[in-house]
C-alpha cells in the first residue's frame, strides 16, 4: 500500500512499502488512500483524487473533500453546499448540508443550517428525525450524541439510546 510522505520541499509525495517514491508528482498535500483512491490537495487549495499510479482518478476538484468510504466521498461543492461523490466521480447526492463527515456503516455525520447534527443515509436522506447538539461518527453500530440537556449518550442506527 502507498503511503503519502512529506518531502524534504514541504510538499507531499507517495512511496512503495520498500521506501522507493512510487511515482515523481508531488502534492501540496496528501492523505493516505482509502478504496483504491487518495485524497490530495492541488497546488490551488482545492481537492482531487488520484489512483494508485499517480493519475487523476477523474477531472473534477472540489473546494474541501474527505476520504472515500463506504464507496463515497463527502465534498464541498462550488455552491458551498456539501453532498457525495461515488468513486466514479459522479454525484451521489447534492445535499443540503453545512458539512458531511465520513460514512461508517451506511451513515454519515452532517451539520445542519442551525448547527445541529444528524445522520444521512448513503441516498443523502436522514436515517432517522432526530438531531443533536454534537455528535461521532458510528462504529459497531453506535455512536456518541450530545443532547441539548448536555447529556451525553450512545445511540444505535435506529437513533435509539443504547448501552
Amino acid at each position: 500500500m502507498l503511503k503519502p510522505k512529506k518531502l524534504q520541499s514541504g510538499r507531499f509525495g507517495y512511496f512503495n512499502p520498500d521506501g522507493s517514491r512510487a511515482f515523481e508528482t508531488d502534492f501540496a498535500y496528501a492523505w493516505q488512500f482509502s478504496e483504491g483512491l487518495a485524497l490530495i490537495q492541488l497546488d490551488s487549495g482545492r481537492h482531487g483524487f488520484i489512483k494508485p499510479c499517480g493519475q487523476k482518478a477523474f477531472d473534477a476538484d472540489f473546494e474541501q473533500a474527505g476520504s472515500f468510504s463506504d464507496g463515497l466521498a463527502s465534498v464541498k461543492f462550488d455552491n458551498d453546499r456539501w453532498g457525495c461523490i461515488n468513486l466514479d466521480g459522479h454525484k451521489a447526492f447534492e445535499g443540503d448540508f453545512t458539512w458531511i463527515g465520513c460514512f461508517c456503516e451506511g451513515m454519515a455525520c452532517v451539520l445542519l443550517d442551525n448547527g445541529r447534527y444528524a445522520y444521512i443515509k448513503s441516498d443523502g436522506q436522514k436515517a432517522f428525525e432526530a438531531d443533536f447538539k454534537s455528535a461521532t461518527s458510528f462504529a459497531q453500530g453506535k455512536a456518541r450524541v450530545e443532547l441539548d440537556n448536555g447529556d451525553r449518550i450512545n445511540i444505535n442506527t435506529h437513533g435509539v439510546l443504547c448501552k
